[in-house]
């Protein structure tokens, strides 16, 4: 995998938990919009790293706990 899009993809996960800690998360689009980066950031580094799209159906809900 490419170090800058690990990197890029830490960034923005700090940046959320950084907002998160000093906001309010409900209806900030801060966070729906730097979801978004991180999953368009790790579609693109699997597809660097495999040559393929990612397969949709590897993708499934989180069981609770």
């Amino acid at each position: 995998m490419n170090i800058n899009h690990m990197l890029e993809i830490a960034n923005l996960a700090l940046a959320v938990g950084d907002h998160q800690l000093n906001a309010n998360f409900k209806g900030d689009p801060f966070f729906e919009t730097a979801l978004l980066e991180i999953i368009q950031k790790a579609v693109q580094a699997y597809r660097d790293y495999t040559g393929q799209p990612p397969d949709p159906s590897l993708i499934k809900p989180e069981n609770p706990a």
